[in-house]
C-alpha cells in the first residue's frame, strides 16, 4: 500500500481494536459471534463516523488474519449492519468537480511563472482528465513519454508507474483524435499538440 493508504488503514484498525477492547470482545475459538459484530456496529453508529461501514470491514479482516473463517451467516449480518450504518448519513462530502470544458478561455491560456507548478495549469488538469491520470502519475510524466502518430492522428502515452503497475514496468495508453473539422478543447490529439509545442 501507498503510505497515505497505510495511514488510513492503520487508523481504522486502531479504532476497531479500541472498540473491541472497551467492549471486551476478543477474536478467539470460532471467531466473533453475530451479537459481538452487532455490538461493534452499534458503537460505530453512535460515534457518528460517516464512514463507519468501512471501519466495520476491518473486523472481518482481523478475524481472517487470525486464521478463523468468516461464515455465510456472518457475511449476511455484516451486509445488514453496514446497510444500517449507511442510513441517514446524507450525501457524501466530495470535492467540487471541475469540467475542463467549462474553464474560461482566459484561464485556459493563462501561464504561470511559478517554477513549482506546471506552466499552464488548466492544460495540465485537462491532460490528467483526458488520460484519467492520478496526480502522482501526472507529476512523473516526461515529454518523452508522449508519442504521436501523425498519419493516424493517435497519441500514445507511457505511464511509468500506476496503481495497477506497482513494479513500475510502465503501461501504454493510446487515444485518437476527436475527428471533428475543428478539434474540441479536450481532443487528445489537439491537447498533445498544444502541450508539446508549449514545451
Amino acid at each position: 500500500y501507498a503510505a497515505s493508504t497505510m495511514a488510513t488503514k492503520e487508523s481504522k484498525r486502531r479504532k476497531i481494536m479500541e472498540i473491541m477492547q472497551n467492549c471486551e470482545i476478543k477474536i478467539q475459538g470460532n471467531g466473533l459471534s453475530v451479537e459481538e459484530l452487532v455490538t461493534i456496529a452499534a458503537v460505530l453508529g453512535e460515534s457518528n463516523i460517516r464512514s463507519a461501514d468501512q471501519y466495520l470491514s476491518e473486523v472481518k479482516l482481523l478475524q481472517l488474519e487470525a486464521g478463523i473463517s468468516w461464515s455465510d451467516v456472518m457475511e449476511r449480518q455484516m451486509a445488514m449492519v453496514k446497510r444500517a450504518l449507511k442510513r441517514d448519513v446524507g450525501p457524501e462530502n466530495r470535492a467540487k468537480e471541475c469540467d475542463p470544458a467549462t474553464i474560461s478561455q482566459d484561464m485556459w491560456e493563462a501561464q504561470t511563472g511559478d517554477g513549482g507548478r506546471p506552466r499552464r495549469v488548466a492544460w495540465s488538469y485537462a491532460w490528467a482528465v483526458v488520460w484519467m491520470l492520478r496526480s502522482i502519475e501526472l507529476a512523473a510524466m516526461r515529454l518523452g513519454d508522449v508519442h504521436m502518430e501523425f498519419k493516424k492522428k493517435t497519441v500514445t502515452l507511457l505511464i511509468r508507474k500506476s496503481k495497477t503497475d506497482q513494479k513500475a514496468l510502465g503501461v501504454k495508453r493510446t487515444l485518437v483524435c476527436c475527428g471533428l473539422p475543428k478539434c474540441i478543447r479536450l481532443c487528445p490529439w489537439n491537447l498533445a499538440l498544444r502541450v508539446l509545442a508549449d514545451h
